[in-house]
């Protein structure tokens, strides 16, 4: 068994000559009615990861469609249509995964293998190989997979919890950003306005938008509207914690999940802007000051936005999310000093509920940000409201005993005298 699957192993294998795909043939359609693996009364409960074992009709579930492309027989596709429907989410993970190879050739047989699946699978895993497999359908028939992925997808969210899998809301999200789609703008919207339900969808659409500000196109309509869609976001989320809070006896970890999707924008910022080395960009870009100065201006309302998370009464701004913030500003203070430098001083007095001012780390970035000020733009303190954004900024950290924030604050008396 296990040769006839290597045999089938590569997707660009050539076809099998005619006497060795007869032998294969032969040995993967017993394998198909084979009684192994035993099926579990809880298996879709415990079936929670991709996984599978030496077994006839987990090797049947990877080869058998493929050889049906090469000789497409009634035993064969009803033997893939079998396996779809086999009680081991297992064995229907993979033969899901294995029919889309029935494209473009089998094309009613592939839908009818899955057919079963669309109406009624509620395996996350499975459904998670069911949306992959739809989403590679739309290269050949897209509007009859994308009628089916919206399907699966409605009936998903039917679920208290919304039971919707990571690659769904990726496609949604994508087809939101990128298309314009009316259908998924609307699941985003639904998302969005009820940020404590949809927690787990939205922290998905967070990651599609997200990438916009790590590789940002600037200037471009994706931008903005990755932009909108975020600032949306955080505002929800912003009304959606206080209220939940209010409501008595919050569990701590449905807060947790929403400030993250916060500090998951910051944090992609952060690095959309270069300004930490990974494998993909070990050192900043030439124009890097050019890129991060439009990236801040195209950021703005979702900069606002991320700092009134600790201007309400009930201050939501982690420490995280803030020194990432903090240091994205510190990069364009060089070229948009006065907006900068107001975004700070807002940004500490937002964060001290969330005891980023007590943080070593802050103080290091501060303190560096403004000499960097007293150094390379000190007419700009001649300006009443410069010179007050500053000294916010450095009371905000004065005010719980920092040093080297205090002494700043008497360096500026000096420069403006």
């Amino acid at each position: 068994m296990r040769s006839c699957q290597q045999a089938l192993g590569s997707r660009l294998c050539p076809l099998l000559p005619d006497d060795l795909f007869g032998i294969i043939r032969s040995v993967l359609l017993r394998g198909s009615r084979h009684r192994s693996p035993e099926p579990d009364a809880d298996a879709d409960t415990k079936y929670t990861s991709p996984s599978w074992y030496p077994a006839p009709r987990f090797h049947a579930a990877q080869g058998v469609a493929r050889l049906a492309v090469q000789h497409p027989d009634a035993e064969l596709l009803a033997a893939v249509a079998g396996l779809c429907r086999d009680p081991v989410p297992g064995v229907r993970y993979l033969a899901v995964s294995s029919a889309l190879h029935l494209l473009p050739s089998q094309a009613e047989q592939f839908w009818s293998s899955v057919q079963p699946l669309i109406e009624s699978e509620r395996n996350q895993v499975v459904l998670s190989a069911l949306v992959r497999a739809l989403a590679g359908a739309m290269r050949y028939e897209r509007e009859r997979a994308l009628s089916e992925f919206r399907n699966v997808v409605d009936r998903m969210l039917l679920a208290e919890p919304p039971d919707a899998v990571q690659p769904s809301i990726d496609l949604v999200a994508q087809l939101d950003l990128q298309e314009g789609d009316l259908w998924a703008a609307g699941l985003v919207n639904r998302f969005i306005a009820d940020p404590v339900r949809f927690r787990e969808p939205l922290a998905e659409v967070g990651h599609v938008l997200g990438r916009q500000f790590r590789r940002p196109v600037l200037e471009s309509p994706t931008l903005r509207l990755a932009v909108d869609r975020a600032t949306e976001i955080v505002a929800n989320i912003q009304i959606g914690v206080a209220a939940y809070v209010s409501a008595g006896e919050p569990d701590q970890s449905v807060v947790r999940d929403l400030l993250s999707i916060v500090d998951h924008f910051a944090a992609e910022i952060f690095f959309g802007a270069e300004l930490h080395a990974t494998p993909d960009v070990p050192s900043p870009s030439e124009g890097i000051h050019q890129t991060r100065a439009l990236l801040f201006r195209a950021l703005q309302p979702l900069l606002n936005a991320m700092v009134a998370l600790g201007e309400g009464d009930r201050p939501m701004l982690l420490a995280p999310t803030a020194h990432y913030l903090m240091q994205f500003i510190h990069s364009v203070v060089g070229t948009d000093t006065d907006a900068a430098l107001e975004l700070s001083a807002r940004l500490a007095e937002a964060s001290v509920g969330g005891g980023y001012t007590l943080d070593s780390l802050a103080i290091s970035e501060v303190v560096a940000l403004v000499e960097e000020v007293l150094a390379d733009h000190p007419e700009l303190l001649r300006s009443a409201s410069t010179m007050n954004s500053v000294e916010r900024l450095l009371m905000a950290f004065a005010e719980v005993g920092w040093p080297q924030a205090l002494a700043l604050v008497w360096r500026l008396d000096e420069v403006f005298r």
